[in-house]
C-alpha cells in the first residue's frame, strides 16, 4: 500500500485517515493540521521526507501565478527546501488543470451559460487558473483578493486590472507570512455573517472555502459557490443560507471535500510521478476513466435560472 501525507498550517479537527483505490493502488491518504504552527509544519515534513510515497503542503502555495509571470513565495521555498526525497505537491497543478475543465463541464452538461455571468473570484492568487478560464468563456469576474486577504475594501473589476496589480505589488507581498493573508488553525473554524451589497449582484461565488468562511455572506440566494476544502455541516450551513447550488472540481469523500494539495498528493503517490510529468490532457483522461468527476450539490437550482 502508498501512502500520501498532507501537512497543513490548517486545524487539527479536520484531521482524517483514509484508504481509497485509485488507478489500481490501495493508497493510504492521511491529513495532519498544524494550527498554525510553522515549526510544527516544518518538523513534520522532515519527519515524513523518504518515508511517504507523496507529501501535500496545506495553508500555502510555492508560488503567485499571474498568466505568465510567476512570483515564488519565500516562505513556502523554505519548506520546500527541508524536503529532498519525497515529492512535494501544493495542489497548484490540479488545480490549475480541473478548475478549467469544471468551467467546461458546468456548460456542457448542466448548462450554466457563462457568458455574461457575474462570478465573485475571491482569491484568484490562489486560482488563477479558474479566474481566467472564467474570462475567456466570457463571464464578468470580479476578483476579491484585497478584500478577502488584505482586509482592504476594494474589489477588481476585472481579471485584467487586477493583474496589473498584482504584477506590481507581487515582487514585495511574496514575502509577506503567509499567515497574515490566509486563515489558518482555529481563524478556518469562524463563520462569518457578512452584509456585503457586492454579494447581492454577483450570481456565483469561487475560491477556496476558508476566505469564504469568514465572510459568508448572510443569505446566499440563488447563487452558485463553487469551492473545496469543506465539510459536510459547512455545506449544510450554505444551504440553509439560501445557496443554489454547491460544487467542487473533485469528488467528495465520506461527505468532505479535501483541499487540492491532499488530492494532488494521492493522485501523485498512486500514479508513481508528479502530475506535471503526466502532462494535462493525460491528467484529465485518467481523473475520467476512474470517474473523479466534480461534485455538484443542488440545492435550489433550476437550470433556466443560468441560461441566456
Amino acid at each position: 500500500m502508498k501512502k500520501a501525507v498532507s501537512l497543513s498550517l490548517g486545524t487539527s479537527r479536520r484531521n482524517f485517515r483514509v484508504c481509497l483505490d485509485l488507478f489500481g493502488q490501495r493508497v493510504e491518504i492521511q491529513r495532519l493540521g498544524c494550527d498554525g504552527n510553522l515549526a510544527l509544519l516544518a518538523a513534520l515534513l522532515q519527519s515524513f521526507d523518504g518515508q511517504v510515497a507523496a507529501l501535500g503542503l496545506g495553508g500555502l502555495n510555492f508560488a503567485y501565478r499571474i498568466g505568465c509571470k510567476v512570483f515564488p513565495v519565500a516562505q513556502a521555498a523554505r519548506l520546500r527546501r527541508l524536503v529532498r526525497h519525497t515529492p512535494l505537491v501544493d495542489g497548484s497543478y490540479l488545480k490549475d488543470t480541473v478548475e478549467r475543465w469544471l468551467v467546461e463541464y458546468l456548460a456542457a452538461e448542466w448548462g450554466v451559460a457563462w457568458p455574461g455571468l457575474r462570478v465573485l473570484v475571491v482569491s484568484a492568487l490562489d486560482r488563477f487558473g479558474l479566474a481566467e478560464e472564467l474570462a475567456r468563456r466570457g463571464a464578468r469576474v470580479l476578483v476579491g483578493d484585497a478584500y478577502f486577504a488584505l482586509r482592504l475594501p476594494l474589489v477588481f473589476p476585472s481579471l485584467r486590472s487586477f493583474s496589473f496589480a498584482a504584477a506590481a505589488f507581487l515582487p514585495a507581498l511574496r514575502h509577506v507570512p503567509l499567515t497574515w493573508l490566509y486563515p489558518v488553525g482555529e481563524k478556518q473554524q469562524r463563520a462569518g455573517r457578512t452584509v456585503w451589497p457586492l454579494y447581492r449582484w454577483v450570481q456565483a461565488i469561487a475560491g477556496d472555502f476558508h476566505f469564504l468562511w469568514r465572510n459568508l455572506p448572510a443569505r446566499l440566494e440563488g447563487k452558485i459557490i463553487i469551492t473545496s476544502s469543506l465539510w459536510p455541516e459547512e455545506q449544510e450551513v450554505l444551504r440553509a443560507r439560501g445557496a443554489a447550488m454547491l460544487i467542487t472540481p473533485m469528488p467528495a469523500v465520506n461527505g468532505c471535500s479535501w483541499a487540492a494539495n491532499i488530492w494532488e498528493a494521492a493522485l501523485t503517490a498512486a500514479l508513481g510521478r508528479p502530475l506535471p510529468e503526466l502532462g494535462r490532457e493525460f491528467l484529465r483522461s485518467q481523473l475520467e476513466e476512474a470517474g473523479l468527476r466534480p461534485r455538484v450539490e443542488v440545492f435550489s437550482w433550476k437550470r433556466e435560472q443560468w441560461q441566456t
